[in-house]
């Protein structure tokens, strides 16, 4: 049933991760210390790559498949289709302030650090209402017929250049929390 909406939660808790070190990050700029730019360009390389190209796709069609389902989270999953484009939007900015500072172009430490902030909540606050919200829907009303439609769909969208993509996004995902921490 599950290994659709089980593999999007794992995928939640990769990117919740990643927001923990940038928050970190964060905390440096907001101290007057220097951050590492280096992880935070490679987190945000990585959001606007995985998240954004594949996550959110497949969240997509959990929401569409639920949606035909009961029209109870109508307006949330609006909310939300419209905070993936936000989060793509600013995850882009982002990236780009970045790559000017490891560039060594000047770029204020201030909208680094708002934009940086701004992100971190969003995504948080983004990944909560999904999964305690939406979730929750679509265990509820969603079938096994559902869920096996939703997995063939995916294996039909993505296939084997998802699952290659996937693993060298996972060893991306390991790399930069290893950097990070060590």
């Amino acid at each position: 049933m599950h290994s659709f909406i089980g593999d999007l939660r794992r995928e939640h808790g990769e990117i919740i991760t990643l927001m923990k070190i940038l928050s970190a990050e964060v905390h440096r700029i907001a101290g007057d210390e220097v951050p590492n730019y280096r992880v935070m360009h490679d987190i945000l390389f990585y959001m606007t790559r995985y998240p954004d190209l594949f996550h959110h796709p497949k969240e997509e069609l959990l929401f569409d498949r639920l949606l035909e389902r009961t029209d109870e989270p109508r307006e949330l999953i609006a909310q939300l289709r419209d905070e993936h484009v936000e989060i793509a939007a600013k995850g882009t900015r982002l990236l780009e302030l970045l790559r000017s500072v490891l560039s060594e172009q000047v770029v204020s430490q201030r909208e680094i650090y708002a934009t940086l902030n701004d992100y971190v909540r969003g995504q948080r606050f983004h990944i909560s209402n999904e999964e305690t919200d939406v979730f929750r829907l679509a265990e509820d009303h969603l079938t096994e017929a559902d869920w096996e439609e939703l997995n063939l769909r995916i294996e039909t969208d993505f296939g084997e250049f998802s699952r290659e993509l996937s693993a060298r996004y996972a060893r991306m995902h390991q790399d930069i929390c290893a950097e990070a921490t060590g």
